[in-house]
């Protein structure tokens, strides 16, 4: 999987404050144990081409500081397409200094929004 991305010219950015929310969200609403999520992680981390730390510039948009964090990440990575399933803060935002925000499943025409395909992720060619 992770070849056949690179062969294409695809990208997966981790960052730290995604990696973050995602333990929490493992142990608190999944129920994984903390040796579990920390492993889900780790496996994660390895996928990812990169790996960026906290972002330098938080912008105060979506009224939530964590997930604030998380786009100023997807900004500061230069990524196209932010997956999300966040539809309290992140979601609304549809698009925010060329970072779309996209569901990861299809059939989402009631957000009125595009859905994640094969291709259309990815790093920006932007400067």
């Amino acid at each position: 999987m992770r070849g056949e991305a690179r062969d294409e010219g695809a990208s997966a950015s981790f960052p730290q404050p995604v990696r973050a929310g995602l333990h929490r969200v493992l142990v608190e609403k999944l129920r994984f144990t903390l040796e579990r999520a920390t492993a889900a992680g780790e496996l994660l981390a390895q996928l990812a081409t990169e790996r960026p730390g906290a972002p330098q510039r938080v912008e105060a948009i979506t009224g939530d500081p964590a997930r604030e964090a998380i786009l100023a990440s997807a900004i500061e990575a230069g990524v196209d397409v932010l997956v999300t399933r966040d539809k309290k803060h992140l979601l609304p935002i549809v698009e925010h200094h060329g970072v779309k925000l996209l569901t990861p499943w299809s059939g989402d025409s009631d957000q009125g929004r595009g859905t994640l395909s094969p291709g259309s992720y990815g790093r920006s060619s932007r400067p």
